[in-house]
């Protein structure tokens, strides 16, 4: 056992040499080799070398020693060299050698390796600042981009036609209301036609599709698209295409140039000019049917000086005096509406002229529309032409009646006056295309307001309300409110306007108060007393009052004219004792059945005598109620009031002699 020991120990140590003796051999013969490629590489072999050189030599000594010891070989060199005294070298040389390894890489490793670090690192210094300076350079590129883009005031877009994702500028995006980026994430082709507005959308798609076919050599179009806010702006957009070898196109790249406020300029300017044609064609019109009106006035001038005032040839002649006034009203109108009339200024009661076109109007309102009049008390008069003044109340009033649901809709008119002390905004300011003041000065103001429940108006409405010949009407003419536009400047008002989609609408009007007349403001003297019957005339047309009252007198009545149904309940509350009330079934606001109701609540035995256009059925049945069909003769008003006891003259007996 021991020999076998002893002999693999002994074949250890000879392999050892020869292993050692083969790396110091290869160290010997590519050391000049690893000289020109690494300086860091040859000091590593050159220790290497070193280590083997020694470990050959320790190898070969011990493994001669322990043959010697063993008796397989070398024993006389080997007990010589077992000796004490020469087993000390081995480790003398370890030692040196390990001196020599330790030496050459504190003289030759340790300082290469801190320059190749050094230059490592200055090499990795000058690559961050090159890399530095590039991402400077291409932020300053994208900066200048960027202004680029926003000096000429165009959004642009790149579009993968393969994907359909597109690319937006920021400007892109702040023509349509939205921050950087809110737009841009995700969009494509399929968001960009859902921005489109209906109207435009075929047409749009069909110049996109023929420049993709190449069947345009361009692609520039005008659309609509829609911004954050649901309104819509008005952009010119176009666009290149990139074709690949086949011609298809695979990218398309333009511009979106906003030409919203270039459009609205155009078309004031076109509005000017219509608002010029209107101007010339009143004008012809309005001498055409002043000549006819001359010639009626005239005529019937003449004829009344024949005649003895108060008659009935005198008081008829009269209501055709007064129908030619109205002519002359509407053609005034006419001059209006381009700013060719002469306004006729007096003091108007806005409140008064309210209630009078609210009665009108109203009369003729479908029974579901509910119609409200809200008129403060003691409210200054506005200095202005009164036909002008009638015509803006009845274009608001006929806007906001057919704006309503006919089945449950609802208009309500309030005259208030106000003082502003600041400055307010002028909706009017513009409208025309021309400039105007801005704001209205502060001071006291005659305010009227219409508000409806209706449908509302869009942006786009909004923007035209004033457009000659614009109506969203399927029958309508279109000049209402651009008529109304001229007499609003010309009596100094402003006008406000608020209303959205599904929101309806409140048109508020703000004319200068004129200033006050104590004498105006004095309450009316009370009627002088009268020995013959009165009688209560309740009708919302003041010209129906009229000749009522006339036909009454010659029965031997006195008239009472109201023009609603409070202020006649409010006159059967008063000492003055009434006979009969003629009462119509069809008025705003308050009409003939709530009156009758009210009435009979608290005179269940007041003669009353119901006059309708529309039926001559009474809504109620009573001893003391009949009906009366319009238009009616004197002689069926005398039956009508025999019938409910109330006594009358013979017809001509109060005739003027």
């Amino acid at each position: 056992m021991s020999s076998t020991i002893a002999t693999f120990t002994v074949v250890n140590y000879g392999l050892l040499t020869l292993l050692w003796s083969t790396i110091f051999v290869l160290y010997l013969r590519y050391r000049r080799i690893a000289r020109r490629e690494d300086a860091l590489v040859a000091t590593l072999a050159a220790v290497l070398g070193l280590d083997a050189f020694k470990s050959t030599l320790e190898s070969a000594y011990f493994g001669t020693v322990w043959a010697a010891e063993y008796d397989i070989a070398f024993v006389e060199l080997g007990h010589w060299l077992a000796q004490p005294e020469l087993l000390i070298l081995p480790k003398l040389f370890n030692t040196f050698v390990a001196v020599v390894v330790l030496v050459i890489v504190m003289r030759r490793w340790i300082p290469r390796e801190l320059e190749e670090r050094r230059r490592q690192a200055e090499s990795d210094r000058h690559l961050r600042e090159e890399l530095a300076a590039a991402l400077a350079e291409t932020r300053a590129a994208e900066e200048r981009w960027d202004l680029a883009l926003r000096a000429n005031q165009n959004g642009i877009w790149d579009w993968d036609v393969e994907t359909g994702r597109a690319w937006l500028s920021p400007r892109f995006e702040e023509q349509l209301g939205y921050a950087p980026d809110e737009l841009n994430a995700g969009f494509d082709i399929e968001r960009w036609k859902s921005l489109l507005h209906p109207d435009d959308r075929a047409r749009v798609l069909e110049a996109v599709d023929a420049y993709l076919q190449g069947h345009a050599t361009e692609y520039d179009v005008e659309l609509r698209l829609r911004a954050k806010d649901g309104s819509y702006r008005q952009i010119r957009s176009r666009g290149v295409g990139q074709r690949d070898p086949s011609g298809a196109v695979t990218r398309m790249v333009g511009s979106h140039e906003d030409v919203t406020e270039r459009r609205r300029a155009e078309a004031a300017l076109e509005r000017r000019r219509q608002v010029e044609t209107v101007g010339l064609v009143a004008s012809g019109v309005a001498h055409d049917v002043n000549n006819l009106l001359v010639v009626i006035r005239s005529n019937v001038e003449v004829a009344r000086a024949d005649l003895l005032e108060g008659s009935p040839a005198d008081l008829a002649l009269a209501d055709v005096e007064d129908a030619v006034a109205r002519g002359a009203t509407l053609t005034s109108r006419l001059l209006a509406a381009s700013g060719r009339g002469k306004f006729t200024v007096g003091r108007i009661d806005l409140g008064e002229l309210a209630l009078e076109m609210t009665r009108l109007l109203g009369s003729s309102a479908p029974r579901g529309v509910r119609l409200e009049i809200d008129v403060a008390p003691g409210i200054a008069s506005v200095e202005g032409d009164g036909a002008q003044l009638q015509q803006v109340v009845m274009n608001l009033l006929t806007n906001a009646l057919d704006a309503v649901d006919p089945e449950r809709g609802r208009v309500r008119v309030r005259v208030y006056e106000e003082t502003r002390t600041t400055a307010s905004p002028n909706a009017l300011s513009g409208a025309d295309g021309q400039a105007s003041g801005s704001e209205l000065p502060p001071g006291d103001y005659v305010v009227l307001e219409v508000e409806d429940d209706g449908a509302g108006m869009s942006e786009e409405v909004r923007a035209r309300i004033f457009d000659p010949f614009f109506t969203t009407k399927p029958e309508g003419r279109g000049l209402g409110l651009s008529a109304m536009l001229g007499t609003l400047k010309a009596h100094r008002a402003g006008l406000s306007l608020r209303t959205a989609p599904g929101e309806g609408a409140t048109f508020t009007l703000a004319f200068p108060a004129a200033q006050r007349d104590p004498a105006l403001s004095r309450p009316p003297p009370p009627p002088e007393p009268t020995e013959r019957p009165i009688a209560l005339v309740i009708d919302d047309e003041k010209m129906v009052r009229r000749a009522l009252a006339r036909t009454l007198r010659l029965l031997g009545l006195e008239p009472r004219e109201h023009a609603d149904g409070p202020s006649a309940l409010a006159a059967l509350e008063s000492p003055e004792p009434v006979a009969v009330a003629i009462l119509d079934l069809t008025m705003p606001g308050m009409d003939g059945h709530e009156t009758l109701a009210r009435l009979r609540a608290g005179r269940p035995t007041l003669p009353v005598v119901l006059c309708s256009g529309y039926h001559a059925s009474a809504p109620a049945s009573d001893p003391h109620t009949t009906t009366l069909q319009k238009p009616f003769s004197a002689p069926q008003l005398r039956e009508a009031l025999e019938r409910v006891g109330v006594a009358t003259a013979a017809l001509g007996a109060q005739r003027p002699r």
